[in-house]
């Protein structure tokens, strides 16, 4: 009973932050959403024991980073158009800054992402 009250409380801990990273690599509303499930399910089946919070919030960013770059880079994925794709963004320089992301290689994107989004020390990334 325990192990499904730790996986409950992971589940919404992390579930936002999940959301968010597979979002920005992805760029679709619904890409980010099947990594969302997907992450969260690996993460229920796999029963993986953590030293502490720090190391499961990263093996969370990692599963997602890993799981969003594979879907990216299929070549299922190469070959479709997204239906739905555009951002609301409540203020204009946040849809700049978001473009502005985009546009950054994957190792500066991910460092980005993770330091200022996540609030991850330099040191962990």
């Amino acid at each position: 009973m325990e192990n499904k009250l730790e996986d409950k409380s992971s589940v919404k801990a992390y579930s936002e932050m999940i959301y968010r990273i597979a979002y920005t690599v992805l760029n679709s509303k619904s890409d980010a959403e099947d990594i969302l499930q997907e992450v969260l399910i690996k993460y229920v089946t796999t029963n993986k024991k953590f030293k502490d919070e720090e190391y499961k919030k990263s093996w969370f960013i990692r599963v997602t980073l890993n799981m969003s770059y594979n879907l990216k880079k299929s070549a299922w994925k190469r070959h479709t158009v997204p239906l739905d794709n555009e951002v609301k963004f409540e203020y204009k320089y946040q849809s700049e800054i978001f473009d502005i992301i985009e546009k950054l290689d994957k190792k500066y994107k991910d460092v980005v992402l993770l330091y200022y989004y996540e609030d991850i020390p330099i040191r962990n990334i």
